[in-house]
Parts: C-alpha cells; structure tokens; sequence
C-alpha cells in the first residue's frame, strides 16, 4: 500500500490507538506491524477472527492472555552454545508458556462450529508442560534458585544452614564469657569479606587472638574473626562456593532445556503476537462500537453510519462526532463533494479512505451493521499538507507532483482521492485540468473521491452519469458544517457568509458580490436550474419508492390472507380424510375377515360373501380420501424413480419407472406391465414400520409369491414379514429351476431394501445381487442370481 497514503490518512495515529489495547509489548509492536493487504480472502479471516474474539469477550468476559512477555532475545540468546541465561529470564519464559497454555485450553472448550478460527488458533499452540514444571521447581517467583532444583544443591544448602549455625554458636559463647563482657563494642554477630566476624572495642583488639577483617570509620570498633572460627568459615566458603557451581550448574541445564525447545517457544510467541493483536482489534471494536463490514472486490463502497476514527477516539462533551453515508460503485465511481471552507469535506474524504484501509488491514471500523466496502489493489490521496483532522478550519494546497504519481501507477481497482483538485492556479486553467485529471481517472476504471470548489466541476457532474454531486450541509449561524452529505446537488463555499460573520466591511462584501454576479450569473443560473431538476427527481423517486413499499405490504396482506385460506381448505380435506381413513381401517379388516372365513370354510362359492365381498370393494375405494392440492403439489416434488406407490383407481402397487417435468404424469410398473397415471390418481405406498399398514392392495392374503414369474413383491411389508418371504421365493425358485428372481421392494425410505440386500449376502444359494435397470425398477427392485 502506498506509504504517502498512509501517511496523509493518518493510519499509524489509528494504529497508536490499536496500540493501547494491547496487553504486552510483543502485541503492541504487532499492531504497529498492521498493513492493509490486498488479499480478500485474508482479509475476510482476519476480520471474522476478530468477531469471534469480540463475541467471546462480550458473552464470557475477558480472556486469558494477560501474561505474554517479549522473550524472543532471551530465547535468542539462549540458542548461543555456551550461554547461560538469568533466573529472571526463565520467570518471563515461563509467564509466557502459561499464558500459552491457558489460551489453548481456554480456545479449544468453545464450541467448534461457532467459533472456529479461535478453535484453529487455540489448536496451534504448542504447550511446554516439562519446561514449565522444571522452571517451577528451579527458579522462584523472586528469581532465587529454589532448594528443589537439584539433590545437590538441596543437600549443599542444608549443610550451609548446620555450618553457620556451628559458626553463629561459637562466636555467641564469646559474648557469655564474663571476663570478656567489656571487650564487646556491641553483642552482635555480622559478616566481613564473606566470613562471620564480631565487634570488639579498639582497646581490646588484641586480647582475642584471630584475624582483624574491617574497622569502623572512627576506629573504635574493629571486627575480628576469632581464630576458634577460622576454620569453620573456612569450610562455610567452599560450601557457598560449592552451592554457586549448583546453581549455575542448575541455570546451565535450564538454558539448554530452552534452546532444545526454541523453536516451539518462538512459534508459540509469533501466535501469541497475533492472537495479542487480534485481541487489541476485538476491543478496539467494542470500545467505539465497530462493526465487520461485507467485502466485494467490485468497487462498490456503501457505508451507513460511518465515523471517522480519529474523531471517535478524540471526542469530548463539546465536540461529538456525527456519522455520515458515504456510497458509490462502478456504475457511478466518481463522487465530486462541494460545501463550506470548514473541513466538512476533507473529513468525508478521508473517512472513506481511513476506513477502507483499517477494513483491508482487518479491522472492524465505525459503521452500521451491513455497511459494504471495496477490497482495493492501491489507494491514492493527494491532501493538502496543512490539513489537520483535529481542526476546524482548514488550508488547502494542491501537490501536482503527487498526482502525477498516481496517474503512472492507478488502474481499475485503485481508489483515488483527490482533495481541492484544480486549486492553486489560475480557476479556469485549473478547472479545465482538474476535469481532464478525473476523465483519466475514469477512463481507467479507478474509484474517485474528490473535493472541490471549482463550478465547472460542479457542472461536470451533470454532464457525466458515472459522476455525482455530493454536497456538505453548512450552518452558516455557527459557520460550522453539519457534515451531513445530500446526493445530486452540489453545495455553495459560502466564502462571502463566512468572511461576513468573521468581521469583513459590509462594502467589501457587496462589492464581491457585484463582481461574482457579473461573472457567474448565467452559470450559477443554469447550475441552480440543474439543482432544482434533480431535486424534483429525487423527491419523486422518494415518492414512488413509498408507494412501492405500501404495494409491498398490500400484496404480503394479499398472500397471508390466500394462505390463511388455503389452510382452512387443507385442514377441512385433512379432517374428513381422517375420517375416511378410519372407516377405510374397519373396513378393510373386515374384508380380511371375510377372505380368513372364505379360506376357512372353503366356501368361495359361497354368494352372500362374494357379494359383500364386491361391495367393500367398492365401499373401499370410493372413501379414500382426495389428495389436496398441497399434497398433490408435495407428491409431485417428491416422486422419484424406484418409489413405490399404489394406483388408487387400479388399488394396484407398483414402481415409478419414469417422471416428466412439466407433467402431471408418471409411468408405473405393475409386475411386467407398464402403466401410465396421473399424480391425482397415486398415492404413496406405505414404508416399511408404518402404524398405518393394514392393507396391502390386494384382496388376495396368499403369500406374494408369483407362480409363473420369478419375481416378489414386499412392498409395505414390515422387515420381519418380508424376509420370511423373500426366503420362500428363494427357495421355490430353486426349486423350480430359475437361476433369477425380482425382489420388488420400492425406493421408500430403504430401509426394506437395506434389510433385504444384508439377509441376501448372507445367504448360501445367492451368487450376486444388484438393481434393476431404470426401465424395470431402477433401485425400486432388487435382482438376485441364484447358484445353479
């Protein structure tokens, strides 16, 4: 990303922000690190990282990443062979190596899939826990090596602790004795050069033999150490010499166990870094109530609601940032903003660039919920070198250097933005240059976003329809802009109202207006006659957009009311099919009935059944219920090759062999015979574990085996009473000499079928078993080779 833009935008004032929102060093250089980037893709993952983060913080409270310290030198230094690093260096390493392992465990009990970038973050944190104890039980929270560090040491400083308590004993019987009680300055015990002394007054130096180790600066005190000790302090020094050995020794093993696990610690420090960065982002977001925006790389910019940063964070009572809509794409890619000397315009056209940037460096930015922005190759500004967003009043000056820096390097996905374009020359020839500057720019296909006072490029944008008019609301009360922005009109510099309110003398105001009446008066009025036509435009389009809103609502109150209707017509069906369905329900038992009496009796001559057979027949299929339109509608969505159903007229079960879009036809087949029928006449046949299978279809309960054909049918027979069957058939068409057999068991939920083809593959005569082809059954049917 261009440098002078970054500069002139003021992005590294927004990342010193950032910067306070860090919880360490290591995350504060990171957000100093930020860079817009280019990558969409990238950048959508950043931002979604960082809302995440924000709603975890918000529903959990804060996390635990407070602990990170910079350890990279440290870790560095221990990579050197031979080096040896402090206690207080473990202490760092060892804060940051817990602050690892707390994220870790803390990102990896969010849930999965609501929180899946933290879930992937928390899973590359590589946890040291043998570091960690080994540190714990070597170095204490002052940085003293602990006792525990090793045997050695643990037993050297024992030893140390007998020895100077023999030390401390023997110089105490000194002080007992009553022929010495007047040698003593003071009856204490204190240490010179490393070796346990006592006080004795200068007149008495001589009457204890030993070795005289320092005097007081008057000479009235000289500290002796008694040759009854000299030994034992002797001793004391090789044993504290002893216990520095262990713990260098000790700080040696340590360093090494660091440089062994360098690489893991370095790797866990650059994901601490970005996870200390991603958390400056989320409560930056929190704290000025940001939001992630939607990213095109169309060149299509709509932001509702939008804030400047720097204004945000630098607001106080007497001054509250006000939030504007900034908008526009490739089919109107310049916006030319006009308005008041008062900043108004230089604050929109750098909120649009800040905010572009800080969205491709990954950041949540001050807008409303749905804002939209461009994903941008470059961003160019060209701003005067004197403006300052703190201020509110403004100087502008033109950098014609800088534009021609963009025009070598701009192309169809740079933004560009252009501020008080055409000034600081002749108008006229700075006009003229400023539209040919922006029919450059466009002819390019750059984004533009430029401020200016010139009236020929107000008029510019009437004469072009991929050029707009923006226009910065003015108090000329307050001379303070209301930086609010209205589309399709250009706004007034208002430059005589200002100098009026500041002081100016009322004759050298109406003098400038003579002179800009006489040399504007017929632009201005063709400008103001423009203005006044688009303005109608525009509260006509307002108009029609309300009318079509209430249209909107008429035809949903049109709808609502249909389906309300539809849903009594459905409910009624829906009822009196019920109460079909259960006088279908006795009836049909009833003919089960009669055929088990019939079958019993062997009386199938017999009339009276006969005739009341032929009845419930007919009984039967006249109170089936009438699909309702709905279920016909669902019926046909849901029809697809290999499905069982039964023709309602035919009370025939059969398979879908075929469907036809636009058709309320399908093709069935029933055994060998083909069959055409429509949706109204088909009903879906029962699956397998249904409650509501009482009826197979047939008024014959004969097993359904066919005679002559080596085929079955077990559609809407329960898995437990369709093998048994299925065996049968087997077995018959063994025994019969067939060497082929037609399982037909419909598509359904295939659970049957499933059942069918396991008890197939387990059975000894069975040689292969596959679907049908599509023309006879498709998945529907089941064929079996049989060994011969």
């Amino acid at each position: 990303m261009n440098e002078h833009t970054l500069q002139v935008l003021e992005f590294y004032n927004v990342l010193d922000v950032l910067k306070g929102f860090a919880t360490s060093s290591l995350g504060k250089s990171f957000c100093e690190s930020v860079k817009p980037q280019g990558n969409m893709q990238g950048i959508m993952t950043l931002l979604d990282e960082v809302t995440e983060l924000k709603e975890v913080i918000t529903l959990h409270g804060d996390i635990p990443i407070h602990g990170i310290v910079e350890i990279e030198g440290c870790v560095a230094r221990a990579k050197v062979e031979g080096s040896v690093l402090y206690p207080s260096d473990f202490l760092d390493i060892l804060s940051t190596l817990k602050t690892t392992h707390q994220l870790k465990r803390f990102f990896s009990k969010l849930e999965d899939n609501r929180y899946p970038l933290l879930n992937k973050i928390g899973s590359r944190f590589i946890t040291l826990p043998d570091v960690e104890s080994r540190i714990e039980q070597s170095v204490g929270a002052g940085g003293n090596i602990l006792d525990n560090a090793s045997p050695e040491l643990k037993k050297t400083r024992e030893n140390i602790k007998k020895l100077r308590m023999k030390i401390q004993n023997s110089l105490e019987s000194l002080f007992s004795s009553d022929s010495m009680q007047s040698f003593f300055q003071e009856r204490i015990i204190t240490i010179r050069n490393g070796r346990y002394v006592i006080p004795l007054k200068s007149d008495y130096k001589g009457h204890i033999q030993g070795i005289i180790h320092d005097h007081s600066h008057s000479r009235a005190t000289y500290f002796v150490e008694p040759l009854s000790t000299i030994e034992l302090n002797n001793e004391l020094g090789v044993l504290l010499k002893r216990e520095k050995d262990e713990e260098l020794l000790i700080l040696k093993n340590l360093t090494q166990l660091i440089r062994n696990n360098s690489e893991e610690i370095l790797a866990n420090l650059k994901l601490l870094g970005h996870t200390d960065l991603t958390y400056a982002k989320a409560r930056y977001s929190i704290e000025f109530n940001a939001n992630k925006p939607l990213l095109n790389n169309r060149g299509r910019v709509n932001l509702i609601g939008a804030y400047h940063p720097l204004l945000l964070s630098s607001q106080d009572e007497e001054k509250d940032a006000v939030p504007i809509d900034i908008h526009f794409d490739k089919r109107c890619n310049t916006l030319i903003i006009t308005g008041a000397n008062t900043g108004g315009k230089t604050v929109a056209l750098k909120t649009v660039g800040i905010l572009t940037l800080m969205a491709q460096a990954g950041l949540h930015i001050p807008v409303s919920n749905y804002s939209e922005t461009s994903v941008f190759d470059a961003i160019f500004a060209d701003i005067g070198d004197e403006q300052d967003i703190g201020q509110s009043l403004s100087t502008f000056s033109s950098r014609m250097y800088q534009i021609v820096e963009i025009l070598n390097r701009v192309d169809g996905s740079s933004l560009v933005l252009l501020d008080e374009l055409g000034v600081g020359t002749n108008p006229h020839e700075g006009a003229g240059l400023a539209m040919a500057i922006l029919d450059y720019l466009r002819k390019k296909g750059a984004s533009i976003v430029a401020t200016t006072h010139l009236e020929l490029l107000k008029a510019y944008a009437y004469l072009n329809k991929d050029v707009m008019n923006v226009s910065v609301l003015f108090d000329s009360e307050t001379l303070q802009p209301r930086y609010s922005l209205i589309y399709g009109t250009s706004g007034e510099s208002n430059a005589l109202v200002i100098a009026e309110r500041l002081g100016i003398p009322h004759e050298i105001l109406n003098n400038a207006k003579n002179y800009v009446e006489d040399r504007n008066s017929n632009a201005s009025k063709l400008m103001r006659a423009l203005e006044e036509y688009q303005r109608a435009i525009i509260e006509e389009k307002n108009e029609i957009a309300k009318i079509r809103e209430q249209t909107l609502v008429y035809q949903k109150q049109v709808e609502s009311l249909m389906n309300k209707i539809r849903e009594k017509k459905d409910r009624i069906l829906l009822e009196t099919g019920a109460k079909a369905k259960e006088v279908l329900r006795k009836t049909e038992k009833e003919a089960k009935q009669i055929v088990k009496d019939l079958k019993k009796r062997g009386e199938y001559r017999s009339f009276e059944p006969s005739q009341r057979l032929k009845s419930l027949r007919k009984e039967i299929h006249f109170l089936r219920p009438v699909p309702t339109e709905r279920e016909e509608r669902k019926l046909l969505s849901s029809l697809r090759k290999g499905d069982a159903v039964k023709i309602t007229s035919l009370n025939k079960e059969g398979v879908v062999i075929n469907t036809q879009k636009e058709s309320d036809q399908v093709d069935v087949l029933i055994g060998n015979l083909r069959v055409k029928a429509r949706i109204n006449n088909l009903e879906k046949a029962y699956e397998s574990g249904s409650d509501d299978h009482v009826f197979n279809g047939e008024i014959s309960f004969d097993q359904p085996v066919s005679e002559k054909k080596s085929e079955i049918n077990v559609i809407g027979l329960r898995v437990d009473d369709a093998l048994p069957l299925v065996d049968k058939a087997i077995d018959r068409a063994i025994l019969n000499g067939m060497t082929e057999l037609d399982i037909i068991h419909g598509r359904g939920t295939g659970r049957l079928r499933e059942a069918i083809r396991e008890y197939l593959s387990n059975h000894s005569f069975v040689e292969k078993f596959f679907s049908a082809d599509l023309s006879h059954g498709g998945a529907g049917v089941t064929v079996v080779g049989i060994r011969a």
